[in-house]
């Protein structure tokens, strides 16, 4: 079996999933619905409604509107700024969200936003920077918390992150099951960078128990138990993430490889095949590649020449 193949698409996924994270950042519009009669009101709520709608550039049109008629639209500056981020222009969305702070230094909201792009950017020091300054006015708002974890995360801040996860846990005692549940992953994360693998067992449990769809915890707990030589539990793992979405390749993969290890080839085989095809399917033809390597390889195995 190549257990750095394994590893290696353990990590490609674990890196990946920042695509999950950064979805989970709860960073919220902060809609100012009041304003001034005689302040072109039409283009703002226009603004707003193109938002709500998914229409973000044309959001981005109407709030440019508002701004031209009053250049001292916060509002207008800070709403525009998450249309910005919607289109990915986070270059843009920090600029309008600079602006907004400029004219409301209590702007929480943009501190927020102006944080993610730059943690999309990679500036993960001014992320936490901003993330700082929502505490310094908020010690309760567990999107700092947890937007703050991403970015020490990133950084390799391991126990800063770890604590930062904690507090977002604490304070977002509220949530919905299936939000909490992203603390506890991203926490179990950091305890799987650290090799901490039962303390990451635990928060992927935790995780689970909130949200037994959780296809990531499925995901990361296989990992951890992969990382410990714990074959059986590794593969009930992967077989969950399969069960709840068929066509995880990268799950597929390294059910596959397990598989070979325990010498279940026939059953290898076959998860590397479906693998192969979500791959291809896909459109990620480097691992698609990669997995018909192995494939090959497991199918036709070098003969001996004497």
């Amino acid at each position: 079996m190549s257990i750095l193949m394994l590893y290696l698409w353990k990590s490609v996924v674990t890196v990946g999933l920042f695509f999950y994270l950064i979805l989970g950042l709860w960073v919220a519009p902060s809609w100012a619905e009041s304003v001034n009669a005689d302040r072109s009101p039409t283009a703002f709520q226009a603004g707003l409604q193109f938002y709500r709608a998914g229409e973000y550039k044309q959001a981005v049109t109407a709030f440019t509107q508002a701004i031209a008629h009053r250049s001292d639209h916060a509002s207008a500056y800070s709403n525009r700024c998450l249309s910005y981020m919607q289109i990915l222009d986070y270059e843009q969305a920090i600029a309008d969200c600079t602006q907004a702070i400029a004219l409301n230094p209590r702007d929480l909201e943009a501190y927020l936003t102006r944080g993610l792009a730059a943690h999309k950017l990679g500036d993960h020091d001014q992320a936490i920077a901003d993330y700082n300054q929502v505490l310094a006015y908020d010690t309760t708002d567990y999107r700092a918390y947890y937007n703050r974890g991403l970015a020490q995360f990133a950084l390799a801040h391991h126990e800063q992150a770890i604590a930062d996860y904690g507090q977002a846990i604490q304070q977002g005692a509220h949530l919905d099951p299936r939000s909490l549940a992203e603390f506890y992953d991203d926490r179990g994360l950091v305890h799987l960078a650290q090799h901490d693998h039962d303390s990451a067992i635990d928060n992927f449990n935790q995780a689970i128990a909130l949200d037994d769809l959780n296809v990531r915890a499925y995901f990361n707990r296989a990992c951890a138990h992969h990382q410990q030589q714990d074959w059986v539990a590794a593969l009930q793992d992967f077989d969950q993430v399969v069960k709840v979405s068929p066509d995880h390749a990268e799950a597929l993969l390294n059910r596959g490889l397990i598989h070979q290890h325990l010498g279940d080839i026939d059953q290898a085989i076959a998860d590397l095949h479906q693998a192969a095809t979500c791959f291809c399917d896909q459109g990620h033809m480097q691992a698609y590649r990669q997995t018909l390597a192995l494939l090959t390889r497991l199918q036709f195995p070098p003969s001996l020449v004497g």
